[in-house]
């Protein structure tokens, strides 16, 4: 009885110091892989010594992890045998299939599920017309934007002070005559009255010239009048000159005073000369072409303070219509 006391009480006291039976036989079978594994180990370390430090790692986890050890030493003979990767069967041993997969990278399944949406097809033709209607976004609004009025000092530079000041009535725009026609009219102190009676063909000023492709100053008035029609002086006076020229034809050149001098060209003949005394309406010539001229007609021509004047207010005689 005390014997058996005494086995009971060391047997005891053996499991709670940890020395079980039970313990002791795991402690030999721990020793015994850790000798195959460093065999293992060793032998790799030689044969493939890019990969002793992997193993290494894999094989001490799998060890902590109580892992089925003749599961193990089977697949490390498999990998040595074979030609595995010794890595990967560890991996296998320590993660499971899959999460070694997830351990080493590898993706499960990269293939990319067939589609089940079809793709739409294109719809078929309307035969309705297409409408013109323009975007929402085009469409005008229906309240307009304000316009801002610009101030009186944004405006002050298109206006002028003086224009303020200025009440001149506006004047059309007119070419300015030649230097030496005078404008405007003269008051003459003596009687006065036409050569001859007869339309004005063509006034006094800027006309085109009915022989040159020119626009040029007219310098007197054209009177109608056939070959032959007798011209009488514009008023008393004294013949100053008489002539021929190749622009004027036959001339006759008559001052009246101290500052009025009349002038007829393209004079058919002359009848008077240089000195002459003639009086108002005295027939001093006839009418013709003479010259440069389109036909028959007189020139007839004012001077007043060597300066030309216009003739028309002086004549009495209505400017030719349509000629």
């Amino acid at each position: 009885m005390q014997k058996d006391r005494a086995v009971r009480k060391k047997a005891a006291a053996a499991y709670h110091a940890g020395g079980s039976p039970l313990n002791t036989d795991w402690t030999l079978v721990r020793l015994v892989v850790c000798a195959a594994v460093l065999l293992a180990a060793s032998s790799v370390r030689f044969l493939l010594p890019d990969l002793s430090e992997s193993v290494r790692a894999f094989v001490l986890g799998s060890i902590n992890q109580n892992v089925e050890y003749r599961q193990a030493f089977e697949e490390i003979g498999r990998a040595l045998g074979g030609g595995a990767d010794i890595v990967e069967i560890f991996r296998g041993l320590y993660y499971g299939e899959d999460e070694a997969r997830q351990a080493d990278g590898t993706p499960q399944n990269t293939e990319e599920p067939e589609s089940i949406i079809t793709p739409a097809s294109d719809p078929p033709p309307s035969s309705a017309q297409p409408t013109n209607t323009p975007p929402p976004s085009a469409l005008p609004s229906s309240t307009p934007a304000p316009v801002a009025t610009p101030t009186p000092e944004e405006l002050s530079f298109l206006r002028d002070d003086r224009e303020d000041a200025d009440d001149t009535a506006p004047v059309p725009f007119q070419i300015p005559p030649p230097d030496i026609v005078r404008v405007g009219f003269v008051e003459l102190g003596f009687e006065y009255a036409p050569p001859l009676e007869g339309e004005i063909t063509s006034p006094f000023g800027y006309r085109d010239h009915p022989l040159e492709d020119d626009t040029n100053f007219h310098y007197g008035v054209d009177l109608r009048a056939a070959i032959g029609t007798p011209v009488g002086c514009f008023a008393d006076g004294i013949v100053e000159e008489t002539g021929a020229g190749n622009i004027n034809g036959k001339f006759i050149r008559v001052r009246h005073d101290e500052f009025t001098v009349s002038f007829y060209a393209h004079l058919h003949s002359v009848a008077v000369k240089k000195g002459d005394t003639v009086k108002l309406g005295q027939v001093i010539g006839k009418s013709g072409d003479s010259g440069k001229a389109t036909g028959p007609h007189l020139h007839f021509q004012l001077y007043y303070d060597e300066h030309i004047i216009d003739p028309t207010p002086y004549l009495f005689l209505p400017e030719a219509v349509n000629d």
